[in-house]
């Protein structure tokens, strides 16, 4: 199947999505943990009236007995679960993961990271 004939599911919202998490690291830029890019995509949102909720607990169960707890930072649209992510720099790992970390091409597409700036050996720079 050609790609140009599929439709991407959610392309809307994820592009709603990803627009305010590049308006967030252009407006405060990078270097900080992951909860102040979460809190900041949640006041985004409030703003620009996208659904959402933070911090929503789902349990998780085997054979009937609960084992432990997934608690994803936001879900938008109630349907795009959104996990933020920092790290120092982009490596060819952190690359391969942001392609494989999830099943649904709205997630994966709505994280954010930050990252440094890279010299040609692959070291940060100012």
């Amino acid at each position: 199947m050609d790609t140009d004939e599929r439709e991407l599911l959610g392309k809307d919202e994820v592009y709603a999505i990803v627009s305010c998490a590049f308006d967030i690291l252009n407006g405060i830029g990078h270097g900080f943990h992951e909860k102040p890019y979460e809190n900041a995509l949640a006041v985004e949102f409030k703003h620009r009236n996208i659904p959402f909720i933070q911090q929503p607990r789902f349990p998780i169960k085997w054979r009937d007995a609960p084992v432990g707890e997934f608690i994803p930072d936001l879900i938008a649209y109630e349907t795009v679960i959104i996990d933020t992510k920092t790290i120092d720099c982009i490596t060819p790992s952190n690359a391969g993961k942001c392609s494989t970390t999830s099943a649904s091409p709205a997630s994966r597409s709505a994280s954010s990271s930050t990252s440094k700036n890279q010299n040609s050996n692959g070291n940060a720079s100012s």
